[in-house]
């Protein structure tokens, strides 16, 4: 009796299918755009400043400062990141039910911009108030308990 072949399971493709969804979410946000970055990633930009990269290999990775990175990882939400561990983290993505949390952090990193450039601006400071209470709690949070 002959066995059939089982089809491979391409992590390559699934990782790439990952990532595109990702950005398609990405790109629906106002004044947000993507290119391609260092290391064969893909940056996401808020208004030509970087809100986050995700790799080839389906590693995210976002700079938070040290207080968020600090309180992100004490809640073992996301890794360290392996170069700039003071400020950034990893978050791995390696399946679709990690894409809304992925996608939460970049949301976080979004806010957090938007709030940054409109320091001044009443309207951007509610649109802040607005979203992130939008977020999952362990990520609002923490934002709550550093301020």
């Amino acid at each position: 009796m002959k066995k059939e072949a089982m089809p491979k399971f391409n992590i390559k493709q699934m990782k790439l299918e990952i990532t595109n969804e990702i950005e398609n979410i990405i790109l629906q946000w106002k004044e947000t755009s993507a290119t391609d970055g260092d290391f064969g990633s893909r940056e996401f930009l808020f208004r030509g400043k970087e809100i986050g990269h995700i790799h080839s290999n389906g590693e995210l990775d976002i700079s938070f400062g040290n207080k968020l990175t600090k309180m992100l990882l004490s809640q073992n939400l996301v890794q360290q990141h392996l170069y700039v561990p003071e400020t950034s983290i990893t978050y791995k993505v390696s399946s679709e039910e990690q894409i809304p949390f992925a996608i939460s952090l970049l949301r976080f990193s979004y806010i957090l911009v938007l709030k940054k450039f409109g320091e001044n601006d009443k309207q951007s400071i509610t649109i802040f108030e607005t979203e992130l209470i939008k977020l999952p709690k362990s990520l609002s949070s923490i934002y709550l308990n550093i301020k």
